[in-house]
């Protein structure tokens, strides 16, 4: 097993509470990478502790992975993973495999900043970007989709933007 991933993305990903989402993927076919040391199971950062959580990718097709997310409670969560490269810069491009309902599956973006003794990822800033957009509206086309009546907070982050319009943004913004 590989010994790092980090706990607070582990986390917040798996909880998706916070986490922009897309409509659309941020790649297209020629950004796509694959890297072997990518593969495998990576636990927390601390390896020694008594917990189950862990990422595991596996090759599924020529480039890309089927992520699945095991959280402390053993509740397993599936993504297909596409690995891609933006000036110089590597990200991970995450759609659930489970799409029950009527909704349309949302695409998670994470930075690769290290694949090695470590798997080092970063999620875009959800705070950032809703003050970027509450200051800019224009500054990439999203929606906010309302809570259920009755639960409160403010709705869901939703950008809408198409891809070469999602790559733009992470040019300027990288």
């Amino acid at each position: 097993a590989k010994p790092v991933l980090l706990a607070s993305l582990l986390a917040a990903f798996v909880l998706a509470g916070c986490v922009v989402t897309s409509v659309y993927p941020w790649y297209t076919a020629r950004d796509v990478v694959f890297d072997p040391a990518l593969g495998g199971v990576w636990l927390g950062p601390d390896a020694n502790a008594k917990t189950n959580e862990f990422w595991q990718f596996e090759k599924l097709g020529e480039q890309a992975y089927k992520l699945t997310i095991v959280d402390s409670d053993d509740k397993r969560t599936e993504f297909d993973a596409s690995l891609f490269t933006l000036d110089k810069r590597r990200y991970l491009d995450c759609l659930p495999r489970n799409r029950e309902g009527e909704g349309i599956p949302p695409h998670y973006l994470m930075r690769v900043d290290a694949v090695a003794t470590a798997l080092d990822l970063s999620l875009l800033d959800f705070g950032w970007l809703k003050k970027l957009v509450s200051d800019d509206p224009n500054a990439i086309r999203h929606v906010i989709v309302p809570k259920p009546l009755g639960e409160t907070g403010d709705g869901d982050f939703v950008l809408t933007a198409n891809t070469a319009e999602l790559q733009a943004f992470l040019r300027k913004h990288a």
